[in-house]
């Protein structure tokens, strides 16, 4: 179910009044939960036991590390990440795999491989699932459960399938989320805050996006017989496009967290602006690379801090050549992931040597 679909309104209007009904105020959580699984598995019911699995066992393995000895958390928390990791290569990555183990040329008894549906929105969920158990075992936040696993369940599962970001974002850390987690009620919705992101999110995506759509499309197939003027303005089309569908979608997601009294992290803060390409990277997709930092980037420099500044390096490599694959399951991605991850490497080197000899970079140099 697209956000832009007569469906999703319908969905929408309903959840928000039986969200606030008076007399459902305690079961706001359940009325969430309920409308996410029925948005996320509109076009396909399959979908549905999917998602359910990967709440059941993040919820599962968050309660027994809250519960279980400390020594026995490890294996808990392995088992888990291992499990949401092991779902996630399953779905998306099987065919990518099997066309390099078989050099681009798989035999047709395992042409299924490479039919593998890939679940809208698994990359997103999966994400936060472990962070969920990760953060979990480093204590980063509290869910009650010396009271009992049914609500551990219900918080966890408020968390992972909140329907404004399941399929396209923002990330949300658990203790930023959870923490906001009680009842809600019109009195405190903050509608001035919401309707300014719903229209922004829906004139970016609606009026900016798709209609940029058309013009990228048709230049993909000619773009070698055209001038190169032509072929700049197609791909500055496409360039915004890209923000106005991606941004537009986190816009709308912020605005619907909002309607239900929860607060989403802002996704993009005026990237096209950036004056570097670190700076960028701070600005678009912010969620994402903030959990790549978190959870990727810096534990990496902590186990190979030994190395000193060249962990740095090949840590900013190997994170955003994982972060290309992430957005696609083909060697165009890791390349397109590298490539930033080579460039970057470039920039912090210059900005290294820039700064022990105290030089100044003029910033016209550094934007272009």
């Amino acid at each position: 179910m697209l956000f832009t679909s007569a469906e999703f309104f319908i969905l929408l209007s309903i959840t928000l009044f039986f969200y606030y009904l008076p007399y459902l105020r305690k079961k706001q959580q359940v009325v969430l939960i309920i409308s996410s699984f029925i948005f996320y598995s509109w076009s396909n019911p399959a979908l549905g036991l999917l998602l359910f699995f990967s709440v059941l066992t993040n919820s599962y393995c968050t309660y027994k590390i809250a519960s279980e000895l400390k020594e026995k958390t490890y294996l808990i928390s392995f088992v888990g990440v291992s499990l949401n990791l092991i779902c996630l290569i399953g779905f998306k990555y099987t065919g990518l795999i099997s066309e390099i183990i078989f050099n681009y040329n798989v035999p047709e008894d395992y042409n299924w491989l490479l039919t593998i549906p890939l679940p809208i929105g698994i990359s997103f969920y999966t994400f936060q699932g472990i962070s969920l158990i990760i953060d979990s075992k480093k204590n980063e936040f509290k869910l009650s459960m010396e009271d009992s696993f049914s609500a551990t369940l219900l918080k966890c599962s408020t968390y992972i399938t909140f329907f404004p970001q399941l399929i396209a974002g923002p990330i949300v850390k658990p203790k930023y989320f959870i923490s906001q987690i009680s009842i809600k009620t019109l009195s405190k919705l903050r509608l001035k805050k919401s309707l300014r992101y719903l229209l922004l999110g829906y004139f970016f995506k609606v009026v900016l996006a798709d209609n940029l759509a058309g013009v990228d499309n048709m230049a993909e197939p000619f773009f070698k017989y055209k001038h190169s003027l032509s072929n700049i303005i197609f791909l500055i089309s496409y360039c915004v496009r890209m923000f106005a569908d991606f941004a537009g979608y986190s816009f709308i997601a912020i605005g619907l967290g909002s309607c239900f009294g929860y607060r989403l992290p802002d996704n993009f803060i005026r990237p096209l602006n950036s004056s570097s390409l670190s700076e960028f990277w701070r600005r678009w997709h912010i969620t994402l690379y903030s959990w790549f930092n978190e959870y990727l980037f810096i534990p990496f420099l902590i186990y190979f801090r030994r190395l000193g500044f060249i962990s740095v390096i090949i840590g900013i490599l190997v994170t955003f050549s994982l972060s290309g694959l992430w957005h696609g399951a083909n060697l165009g991605f890791l390349f397109w992931g590298f490539y930033f991850g080579f460039m970057l490497s470039i920039e912090t080197i210059i900005k290294k040597f820039t700064k022990r000899f105290k030089i100044k970079i003029p910033k016209l140099i550094s934007i272009f």
